[in-house]
């Protein structure tokens, strides 16, 4: 039986994603292969999202390697929010039934982003982000942070992710997991529990 539901933050939650951020970079570093900027830059996002890279040396970093104009188009990608209304209304419902967490990889500005646009303890029970416990969604680690310290068994608690490899490694470690495509197949696979 589900008690608590976790839902990620970009991606599902908000159509701005990661790899949203490092194409948006890679676009604008004036680079023939944005392919390889994405690949060279997925690890250091990672770095700069799990709090082992703090922003303004991110920020930096790709000033320097790919100019200002990627700059400032990374920063007004990732540092802005655009929620997908569908699912916080979901989220509205679903918070008088179930106990519902958000968890993400994420850095600290963009955190600071997020909290200035939502009242998150209204809509959350759990708030986990990569930024604070310097961990990815990469890392088993992380998972066992959802359990609230025993407080609920793997089998107890859903996740809901758009990243295959993020249920993949979920469902691996016993919680139940959902690949988040939209909101209508969404419902309809909460309906199923």
């Amino acid at each position: 039986m589900i008690k608590v539901i976790y839902f990620d933050y970009h991606g599902v939650l908000d159509r701005r994603t990661f790899r949203g951020l490092l194409e948006t970079i890679a676009h604008y570093s004036g680079q023939p292969d944005s392919a390889k900027v994405v690949t060279d830059l997925s690890s250091y996002g990672f770095d700069y999202a799990d709090g082992k890279v703090k922003p303004h040396e991110f920020w930096r970093t790709i000033e320097e390697r790919y100019g200002t104009t990627a700059n400032r188009a990374g920063r007004q990608y990732i540092l802005y929010v655009e929620p997908v209304l569908e699912m916080w209304n979901l989220v509205s419902q679903l918070h008088e039934r179930f106990a519902l967490g958000l968890f993400t990889d994420c850095p600290a500005d963009k955190k600071e982003t997020i909290r200035s646009a939502y009242a998150l303890t209204d809509y959350f029970d759990y708030l986990i982000f990569s930024c604070d416990v310097q961990l990815s969604k990469r890392d088993p680690t992380f998972y066992q942070l959802m359990l609230q310290d025993g407080k609920y068994l793997a089998q107890e608690c859903l996740v809901i992710d758009d990243s295959e490899r993020n249920c993949e490694q979920a469902i691996s470690m016993d919680f139940k997991a959902h690949v988040f495509r939209d909101p209508p197949t969404l419902q309809n696979y909460l309906q199923t529990l």
